[in-house]
Parts: structure tokens; C-alpha cells; sequence
């Protein structure tokens, strides 16, 4: 397989007319009241996030969508090659596109709403919302998004759970992916009932925390609540609100189809290419990838190290990592377009909350497509070749002054010779998986409920 750089300039075809439109009519699919209301009986999906997923779903099937479709399918094919399983190629385009769909519904930084990306599959009452992961999103993260621009003023309001998530971020970014600012939940300022504001502006905060510095370029705010012991840790309340007047009517039903393509373009082009010309198997020590300006959408406040797995069905990596001066880690194996099957089957990822750890403090994963019998294994779903990406977070106060770094090492094995190489690690039944894999489906059902 030899990657390809991806030129995806034909999908621009199908902005042309968001772009050149002075003005847009009214949304042609009002949300009703009960959708604009905020909060609802879910911390993530409330009344009109569910909207927004029912006006996705019935706009993918218009045809200007699909053809955006099967154009970002060509391209997404050409970008990773052929020689993959074509039930996986399908359902990660099918996941990009409703990702970009989303965007698209919520792209007027004039009327700004959140929306919510990577999270399970879910019922809208009796229509089945579908699991809208794209890019190469983390498991164990929340993804929300809020459109913005670089001249209105806007105010996030939140509460923070009782358990909060491990790792929190609200960053300001431009369209290329580079950070232009980033409150870290450690640094948030909260009041005694757990409650804060953020506010964003074109405006310097001279010494304000919760504060965002908008410029001409800046696009939405991501909002990343890393969830390391799903039992407990609850993502933030959030609602948006933008101040001053408004003098434009929402966007159109003919303005959000037309930008489509544009996302669903943005999506592919984002995805990691290094990823796949890496040599399978090896890892470098973590890295903070973004620097500074977290450019490629990287955390401006953790470090990865990304590479490929190419295991035969006989095969299993053995990962030995060293936590350092991080807080938490987390092994995710997707397949070559950042989902992974195997989630579902509550294996496909583990987070050092969920993983045994050695009697040194490292921590030894265990990826492969067929059950070890050991305690830390990552299930590949059966796929021989796919992505690892690495995170480290919830950095201590030596990060940045000389304190132990976090690593990592790597072997391949044979899979009958798992349990002679990691002989400490817990052995697990097929029953003790099977209620391993019980406990994280409701785990991952009630994680993002109200009640803490």
C-alpha cells in the first residue's frame, strides 16, 4: 500500500453556493422550543443535540449529499489504499459524512449551537442515531463543537460534575486546525456550586482564566472532556449563548446541504498521513505533536506517539508503557479511518483507570485479534493492519520542568507465547471477558448521564 497525498478540490463544487449567496434564507427545519431549551435529562445528548442528529439524518439523503459521498469515497479509498475490508471502508465513510452533516447544521457562528461528534450509537426515540465518530477521536473523549467568528462576543456557561473528567480542554481554533488559545479544565475557574463561565471575544483577557482572544481566523471552539474512569467521571454541563444583536437569519436547508461536501472534505484531509508511511509495529516516545500552537488539532496539553499495527491473525504487539510525569493513558486500536469495531465489542481501547498495572507502576497492553486470556488486551476487531494512537494527559506540575517523560516499547510475539512473555498479567476466562464486556457497555450508556 503506498499512500497518496489527497487532493480533494472537486468537493468544493458543493459550497459554491453557501459561499456566493449574500444572504440565506431562513432554516427551511425549525428546531422546536423544546429543542432550544439546553440542558436536557443527558449531559451530551439534550434536546437539541437530538434535533440537530434528526435534521442530519434526513439531509444525508439529499442528492447533492450523496454525491459529496461518493466523491469523499473515492478519495478516501485512494487515500489508504484498497487491500481493506470493504464493510469497514463503508461504514467509516458513512461515519464521516454524518460528521460532517453535523457540522454543517451547526456552521453559523451567528446563531452558534453545540454539537456533540464520537459518541455510541443511540436511540432518538424510535429512530437509531448513528455512531458519529470520525478523524481518529479518542474512545474515552467527548467531542463538542461551537461555531464562532472572529468579530461576535459569546459566553459558555457550564457546571462541572462531581467527578470530573481526567482531562478537559476548551480550545479556540482556526479552519487549518491551529490552536489560538485553550482554557484547560485545571485551570477553570469554578464557583462553589461547580459553576463557570467562559467568555470569548475579540478582546484580550488582561488576566482573566476563562477567557478566549478571538482573531480574523478563528472558527470553532472544541471542547474535549477525556473520561478516564468511566464508573465515575462525568463530562461538564454546557450551553452557548452569543451576545449583541443579530442582523442574519439562520442558515438554510440549500446553505447547509451545499457546505456538506466541504466538511466531509475538511474530515479526509485531516486525517493523519505519517500514520500509515510509519514503520508497523515501533512507536516513538510521546511527544506533545501540536507544540505551542497545537497545530493538526493536536492538545496543546498532551503528548502522543501514533503509528500502525500489521499483525498476523497468530500474532500479538506487546506495548510497555511508562506513565511518567502523566496522569493518564489510553491504547486505542482503529482501523486505517479512526473507528474500530471492536469498541463495540467494549475491547477495541484501554485507559490505565481500566487496565491492571504492574508491580512497578508501567502498564504492558496486549494487541491482537484473538483473545490472549491475559488481562490488558486490545481487540483489533479481527483487522490485521490498523492505527495505534497513543495519548498521554493529566500532565503533573514536572512536565515542563525535568520530570521522569512518559515512554513506551514495543515487540511482536506469537500469540500461544503471550502468557510466557507477560507471565504476571492477569489470566481472564471467556466468562470474566464476557462480563468485562457487559460492565463497559453500561459504562459507556451511563457515563454521560446526569446523575454523578
Amino acid at each position: 500500500m503506498t499512500p497518496i497525498k489527497v487532493t480533494l478540490a472537486p468537493l468544493s463544487l458543493f459550497i459554491i453556493a453557501a459561499l456566493t449567496c449574500g444572504s440565506v434564507a431562513a432554516s427551511e427545519t425549525s428546531a422546536p422550543a423544546a429543542a432550544r431549551s439546553g440542558i436536557g435529562l443527558d449531559r451530551i445528548v439534550t434536546a437539541e443535540e437530538q434535533a440537530m442528529e434528526l435534521e442530519a439524518l434526513r439531509l444525508m439523503q439529499d442528492p447533492v449529499v450523496l454525491e459529496a459521498k461518493q466523491q469523499g469515497g473515492e478519495y478516501m479509498r485512494r487515500f489508504t489504499g484498497s487491500a481493506t475490508p470493504k464493510a469497514a471502508f463503508d461504514a467509516a465513510l458513512d461515519r464521516s459524512l454524518y460528521c460532517g452533516m453535523l457540522t454543517s447544521i451547526n456552521a453559523d457562528p451567528k446563531h452558534p449551537k453545540i454539537h456533540a461528534q464520537a459518541i455510541p450509537e443511540h436511540p432518538a426515540g424510535s429512530v437509531k442515531i448513528p455512531d458519529s465518530a470520525c478523524g481518529i477521536p479518542n474512545p474515552d473523549t467527548i467531542y463538542r463543537f461551537i461555531p464562532i467568528d472572529g468579530d461576535s462576543h459569546y459566553i459558555i456557561h457550564g457546571q462541572v460534575a462531581k467527578h470530573r473528567p481526567i482531562e478537559n480542554n476548551f480550545t479556540l481554533a482556526s479552519f487549518s486546525m491551529t490552536t489560538l488559545g485553550n482554557v484547560n479544565g485545571r485551570d477553570l475557574q469554578v464557583d462553589e456550586a461547580g459553576r463557570f463561565t467562559i467568555t470569548v471575544g475579540p478582546e484580550a483577557a488582561n488576566g482573566r482564566k476563562n477567557h478566549l482572544q478571538t482573531r480574523h481566523d478563528a472558527w470553532q471552539i472544541w471542547v474535549r472532556d477525556t473520561l478516564g474512569d468511566w464508573s465515575k467521571e462525568r463530562p461538564n454541563l454546557l450551553t452557548v449563548e452569543r451576545t449583541g444583536p443579530v442582523n442574519s437569519p439562520p442558515l438554510s436547508r440549500t446553505a447547509k446541504v451545499a457546505m456538506a461536501g466541504n466538511y466531509l472534505s475538511y474530515i479526509i484531509r485531516s486525517m493523519p498521513m505519517n500514520v500509515l508511511q510509519a514503520p508497523p509495529n515501533t512507536f516513538a516516545n510521546p511527544k506533545i505533536l501540536g507544540g505551542a500552537s497545537g497545530e493538526g488539532g493536536f492538545l496543546v496539553t498532551q503528548a502522543y506517539s501514533n503509528s500502525r499495527f500489521k499483525l498476523k491473525e497468530d500474532e500479538a504487539l506487546i506495548l510497555n508503557i511508562t506513565m511518567g510525569f502523566s496522569g493518564y493513558v489510553v491504547v486505542p486500536a482503529t482501523n486505517l479511518w479512526g473507528s474500530n469495531d471492536g469498541v463495540g465489542r467494549m475491547t477495541g481501547s484501554l485507559n490505565n483507570f481500566q487496565a491492571d498495572k504492574n508491580a512497578d507502576g508501567t502498564y504492558t497492553f496486549v494487541i491482537s485479534a484473538r483473545d490472549p486470556g491475559v488481562a490488558n488486551w486490545v481487540d483489533t476487531a479481527g483487522l490485521e493492519e490498523g492505527t495505534l494512537y497513543l495519548r498521554w494527559a493529566a500532565f503533573d506540575n514536572t512536565a515542563g520542568s525535568g520530570g521522569n517523560p512518559p515512554l513506551v516499547s514495543s515487540s511482536v510475539v506469537k500469540l500461544d507465547e503471550v502468557a510466557k512473555t507477560v507471565p504476571a498479567m492477569r489470566k481472564v476466562s471467556s466468562a470474566q471477558r464476557a462480563a468485562q464486556a457487559s460492565q463497559r457497555r453500561e459504562q459507556l450508556l451511563t457515563r454521560q448521564q446526569l446523575a454523578d
